[in-house]
């Protein structure tokens, strides 16, 4: 397995009162060892820029609006990585940052995954840990949502899929 989809979906939180939203960055935090597939998201009428840098890839929106709108993002595993931990998605206003939400996910199977279970040819690994090549749980997902934070600007569900 090395490649995934990362789907985020975000609306305008309907408590705050207004429509829409002027411009919108979506700074999406990679999980470890993976980076944005190349050409993976399409410039379009929301969509107006994507940026990336080493663990995060950034996408500037048009406007957001109460309604949903999500972005699946193709990414590539670069590099095997055990235990990996959680990563963080940031979305805020452009012209008031102060006005953001932010949510963390992850992949359980693979925050657990041993460092011997990516490789099983180290002297010091367990022959019976191997790696299969999967990097989520056995049902294909995960859907993982953060919940201690109040939503002040908009609403994240992000969920991961296996490709």
């Amino acid at each position: 397995m090395n490649s995934a989809q990362l789907l985020i979906c975000s609306s305008l939180s309907e408590s705050l009162g207004v429509n829409s939203t002027g411009m919108v960055l979506l700074e999406v935090g990679l999980l470890s060892g993976f980076a944005l597939q190349q050409d993976g998201l399409q410039t379009d009428d929301l969509l107006k820029k994507v940026e990336t840098q080493p663990g995060k890839v950034i996408l500037y929106l048009d406007s957001m609006t109460a309604e949903e709108e999500c972005f699946t993002i193709p990414l590539v595993l670069e590099y095997k990585v055990g235990k990996v931990q959680e990563a963080s998605v940031v979305i805020y206003s452009y012209y008031e940052p102060r006005q953001r939400t932010v949510r963390t996910y992850r992949s359980e199977w693979r925050g657990n995954m041993s460092t011997c279970s990516l490789c099983g040819d180290c002297d010091q690994c367990r022959p019976q840990e191997t790696y299969d090549g999967s990097i989520f749980s056995s049902d294909g997902h995960n859907l993982l949502r953060s919940s201690s934070f109040p939503a002040l600007l908009l609403l994240l569900i992000i969920t991961i899929f296996s490709v």
